[in-house]
């Protein structure tokens, strides 16, 4: 009989005296007889809940994660190809005399005695 008072005074609202009621004794009935002794229940499917907004929020995270990873081997696979293609244009160019010339100017640095080396550095 406590629990039902208390219940009773859960759903009810008091103004200046006089007393409201907000749900119907039917639905305090069943309150009380059927959600109140199964609570075990409701806390299980708040426990379920909880447990899938937890996974669903880490799913999101791992998500994006990979699909930064994936942007970022996508922009690497690129550059490699674009290295590929310059190393193949200078294997096909061996033959060559002026591209060996350029090639050796651009990564090794060196000119031939005609030309001028001019180096640009930063004095700090």
């Amino acid at each position: 009989m406590r629990i039902r008072e208390t219940v009773r005074k859960m759903f009810v609202y008091r103004t200046r005296n006089q007393e409201y009621q907000v749900l119907t004794p039917k639905i305090i009935h069943i309150f009380v007889s059927c959600i109140l002794p199964s609570w075990w229940v409701v806390f299980f499917l708040l426990i379920c809940y909880t447990a899938y907004d937890h996974s669903v929020i880490k799913l999101n995270h791992e998500y994006a994660k990979l699909h930064h990873q994936y942007e970022d081997l996508l922009l690497e696979k690129r550059k490699a190809l674009i290295t590929q293609q310059d190393f193949l244009l200078q294997v096909n160019s061996q033959s060559d005399q002026d591209w060996v010339e350029l090639t050796l100017m651009k990564v090794l640095g060196l000119f031939p005695e005609e030309q001028i080396k001019v180096l640009f550095t930063e004095t700090n």
